[in-house]
């Protein structure tokens, strides 16, 4: 009788078991069983435990966000509760956050559920009542006494620029080489810095009145302008401060919140040392010029007149002559301005946007005094 191969040709060798080796077969598949259990278990576990230490948060949204502009780094585990209890918990509450900044600080919102800048800009001369963290924005603003929330036109005038598929669409719309161009950006700085023309009314408990004169209505209508208030380039300093204040509130401060044109609150009460990596333009290179080491609380901002990343063309736009345009405009006469290439800020005591309001008639001017 031929004996029987594998498909290789190599021969089987058939063992017999006893029934005196079942229970011991038994045994050991049930330990085998619970070994495997085990090591899934663990293994699962492993997994889904956040570690001790510095990560960045990945905020949990469903929804449009401005997350693609911030981070927040948070160090995990250096509370009462354990790095995997934090995560639990600050992974959503900063979603929502990026979520709810978008809502209220962004036009491009529309009519959401959150009463923000949108509706504040469709109902002018009406009183309505809008989120608390709108009107904690807008009553820094009124504090400061800056018109530059009021130069909403006039950003959407340089977002043409910003927006130009040539150089000479975006020369054709740059106030700066269009003598019609800036005279219609004068016109519109005009009426922002009008407190006649137009101005905010706070009545406390997050009642607001945007009014706007009739003069500047019809103006308004006749030349198509959808948006009278608008952050322009100080709004992710107030989305900072206002994620800040969220994360505070509910107990999270081992971390820092920062965005990508330069705008950080660091929450940190350890007494740890931090770095910040200062660069500089020199013609067409940008070089790392310093490190900056700091403790916490701070708010810290860092303005320049150039991009570092190619994402940022919403932000500059760089004429073949070597001119960079830049949306931070001077409320005076509507012009992009940079008395210098870059300008460094920080505070224990002020927030990202108290501090950027307080520079920019240093470095959004013709020159630095």
């Amino acid at each position: 009788m031929a004996k029987k191969r594998d498909l290789e040709g190599n021969r089987l060798h058939h063992f017999e078991l006893s029934d005196a080796n079942r229970t011991v077969r038994w045994v050991l598949i049930i330990v085998l069983l619970v070994v495997a259990a085990v090591s899934l278990t663990a293994g699962l576990t492993s997994a889904l435990r956040t570690p001790d230490g510095w990560q960045t948060v990945s905020g949990s949204t469903t929804g449009l966000n401005c997350g693609d502009s911030f981070a927040l780094q948070y160090e995990y585990g250096a509370g009462e509760l354990s790095a995997t209890a934090e995560s639990k918990t600050l992974q959503p509450l900063y979603g929502k956050a990026l979520e709810d900044a978008w809502k209220l600080f962004f036009n491009e919102a529309g009519s959401t559920d959150l009463t923000g800048l949108y509706a504040l800009n469709q109902q002018p001369n009406q009183k309505i009542t809008v989120d608390s963290g709108l009107y904690a924005a807008l009553e820094q603003v009124a504090k400061l006494e800056s018109r530059a929330i009021f130069l909403a036109p006039v950003y959407a005038e340089y977002e043409r620029v910003f927006n130009s598929q040539t150089e000479s669409e975006a020369r054709e719309h740059d106030p700066g080489q269009n003598e019609q161009q800036s005279a219609y950006i004068q016109t519109l700085a005009d009426f922002a810095k009008d407190p006649q023309a137009i101005g905010l009314v706070l009545d406390g408990n997050n009642t607001v009145t945007l009014q706007v004169s009739g003069d500047y209505l019809t103006f308004a209508e006749t030349n198509e302008i959808r948006y009278f208030l608008d952050f322009g380039w100080l709004r992710n300093a107030f989305i900072a401060d206002y994620i800040a204040t969220i994360l505070t509130t509910n107990g999270f401060t081992n971390g820092y919140i920062a965005s990508a044109d330069g705008f950080t609150r660091n929450l940190s009460r350890q007494g740890d040392v931090f770095s910040l990596n200062l660069f500089n333009r020199d013609g067409n290179d940008i070089e790392l010029a310093a490190v900056m080491n700091y403790t916490a609380p701070q708010s810290l901002i860092v303005l320049r007149n150039y991009p570092m990343y190619q994402s940022e063309t919403s932000r500059y736009y760089s004429f073949s002559d070597g001119r960079i345009l830049t949306t931070m405009i001077d409320p005076a006469d509507g012009q992009s301005k940079s008395a210098l290439n870059n300008l460094v800020s920080y505070s224990e005591t002020l927030s990202c946007a108290e501090l950027a309001i307080s520079v920019m008639p240093v470095y959004v001017a013709d020159t630095f005094s």
